[in-house]
């Protein structure tokens, strides 16, 4: 597993994921999210594309800031726990 892009194929992982790494109501990942989604806002914290909204400036001060502050290891572990303590947010009935 090279990337946290490769953990989250589908929307609702993107944003669980995003919960891990982000400060809640962080106003830039908000713009952003709400321009591409979770899963491009993902690809976009790791890449090195144009980001929407933000010029080539913001957009490396605001990966910077979402720099993975843990190993991609101790991410798959931490989703892994809440997928299998079933608090996943899918609607189950």
């Amino acid at each position: 597993m090279s990337a946290i892009t490769d953990l989250a194929q589908d929307e609702r992982t993107a944003r669980m994921l995003l919960s891990i790494l982000v400060e809640p109501d962080d106003p830039v990942t908000g713009r952003v999210l709400a321009r591409v989604g979770a899963v491009e806002t993902l690809r976009l914290v790791e890449d090195e594309d144009a980001v929407p909204g933000l010029n080539r400036v913001d957009a490396a001060m605001w990966r910077d800031r979402l720099a993975l502050p843990h190993r991609l290891e101790d991410i798959a572990e931490r989703m892994h726990g809440i997928e299998q303590s079933g608090f996943t947010g899918a609607d189950t009935g």
